[in-house]
């Protein structure tokens, strides 16, 4: 994968699983990628995710490189 992140889209996927509001945009794109795998809160605008398996698979490339 030839995907380059940002330092806050870095960031957050280094934490695995967490929550962000829906405008929040490093937390969009990576759910856009496909290295997280999030759903909407009950009540809306925000989202709880955790790291798909090609999320995981992007941090490993990350540490050999």
């Amino acid at each position: 994968m030839a995907t380059k992140l940002s330092s806050a889209q870095l960031a957050l996927l280094k934490e695995r699983e967490g929550r962000f509001i829906d405008s929040y945009k490093p937390g969009r794109k990576l759910m856009e990628l496909g290295l997280i795998d999030a759903t909407e809160t009950k009540g809306g605008g925000s989202f709880n995710w955790s790291i798909s398996a090609a999320g995981e698979a992007f941090l490993a490339a990350q540490s050999v490189t």
